[in-house]
């Protein structure tokens, strides 16, 4: 009984051997030659990926883009590519895709819910990258929280600004796409507006003439817009005037400075007042009366 045994128990193992073999076999038939030809197609597709992101990173350089934005530009159709190819290869060895799709998409919506912050910042990069409300080096200010400086780097996620006396202050960029944004250094040219008071006893022409001259003794002023000189109110204690010139942007904060110097200067060698707010106090039989001029 015992030979019968072994000899069932041999003849078992053995057909359970050839089942094995030849689910082995079938298998690698089945999918061993497509597994060969879809690694075949990855070698070739990646070496093609990368020829093409070749291509594609030298029309964005032609097209003057942010180096930021070409970064991006370049890394997203890389990493897309290299998804679809991976999807078509799988797809054809027979490997069901479809769950790993859904896994993926599964994940994405969870990491979307767990950085809506990063995300924001993600999406303002790309306004601003695209946009361009400002550059590096432009001098700005932002609403959300009143910092302003010169923009030193603008990156996917944040932009760096340099304050004037030299800090670093890095914004979110969902706070600057989503707020309003003062560009100072945009434009090659801008506008010093000054105003200046004098008293109602001065000649208001003598005080146009006066002002006049102040900006034509600059020689950082453009003569195209030329000066002007009006009067914009007239005040309760002073006639108020206002100064209009035009100078290059570069030179904005030193010629306003030069120009509110010469005024105070011209105004005393002119002899022209400029009126301030004052408190009389006037005693009267022990009583005391306070007055404004």
């Amino acid at each position: 009984m015992d030979k019968v045994g072994n000899a069932i128990n041999k003849q078992f193992n053995i057909e359970v051997f050839k089942d094995i073999y030849n689910k082995v076999i079938e298998g690698i038939l089945k999918y061993g030659i497509k597994g060969i030809i879809g690694i075949i197609i990855l070698l070739i597709g990646f070496k093609l990926i990368k020829h093409t992101n070749k291509i594609i990173l030298n029309i964005i350089r032609k097209s003057a883009l942010d180096v930021s934005l070409e970064k991006f530009i370049v890394s997203t159709i890389n990493l897309c590519l290299k998804f679809f190819l991976v999807v078509f290869v799988m797809e054809f060895v027979g490997i069901e895709s479809t769950s790993l799709i859904t896994m993926i998409g599964a994940a994405g919506i969870a990491v979307g819910f767990a950085l809506q912050g990063s995300l924001a910042n993600f999406a303002g990069g790309i306004l601003i990258l695209f946009l361009k409300p400002f550059s590096a080096g432009d001098y700005v200010s932002e609403n959300a929280t009143g910092h302003e400086g010169v923009v030193e780097a603008i990156d996917i996620f944040y932009t760096t600004l340099r304050t004037r006396d030299n800090r670093v202050v890095v914004i979110p960029n969902g706070n600057l796409s989503n707020n309003s944004i003062m560009n100072y250094t945009k434009n090659n040219t801008r506008r010093i507006d000054i105003t200046v008071s004098a008293g109602y006893n001065d000649d208001i022409r003598k005080v146009k003439d006066v002002l006049m001259s102040i900006a034509r003794k600059n020689e950082k002023l453009l003569s195209d817009p030329e000066p002007v000189v009006v009067v914009s109110e007239l005040g309760e204690s002073s006639i108020h005037y206002l100064l209009l010139v035009w100078v290059k942007t570069e030179d904005y904060l030193q010629v306003k400075a030069e120009l509110l110097e010469s005024v105070k200067y011209e105004f005393d060698v002119n002899k022209i007042s400029i009126p301030y707010p004052q408190l009389d106090l006037h005693v009267k039989k022990g009583e005391v009366f306070l007055g404004n001029e």
